[in-house]
């Protein structure tokens, strides 16, 4: 078991990397740059703070990046 999530290729030529959880589980797949910018966010305080309090505001269990919020351009 990792102590933290981490980023792994995932073929010989290391064009395709996948991003594992602490339990080993697969988060996302990728450019080696999309999973450390997808590392960077699920390890930064600022986003965990963010997601905990907007949890609590919302009553829900979901992640704010996941949920649709209608902020999307052209809606």
């Amino acid at each position: 078991m990792k102590s933290k999530p981490m980023v792994f290729p995932l073929d010989t030529h290391g064009t395709v990397y996948v991003l594992e959880d602490e339990q080993g589980k697969s988060l996302g797949t990728g450019s080696r740059a999309t999973c450390y910018f997808l590392l960077e966010l699920l390890t930064s305080r600022s986003f965990l703070l963010t997601a905990d309090s907007d949890r609590e505001a919302t009553g829900n269990n979901s992640l704010p990046a996941l949920t649709n919020r209608g902020n999307f351009a052209g809606r």
